[in-house]
């Protein structure tokens, strides 16, 4: 799956997209960036699957394009 990092994120991932092979739960998703990226851990970040931002529980298949959504700020 093709996985695209914004914000901070793409900072401590030092790249702005990836491809994993992974197929389960965000919640499993979100502790393996956890376990591959530094600092990963201590965020809160949104996860869209093609384009659309879904939960922890959502099953991931693994043909997803997955967005990594940090909090956004703007004026």
């Amino acid at each position: 799956m093709k996985v695209l990092f914004f914000g901070v994120l793409s900072e401590l991932a030092a790249k702005n997209e990836d491809m994993f092979d992974f197929a389960g739960t965000v919640q499993e998703f979100r502790k393996m960036m956890g376990d591959k990226y530094s600092g990963f851990l201590d965020q809160k970040y949104q996860i869209a699957a093609n384009q659309k931002v879904v939960q922890d529980d959502h099953v991931l298949s693994g043909n997803e394009e997955l967005a990594l959504l940090p909090p956004f700020t703007g004026g």
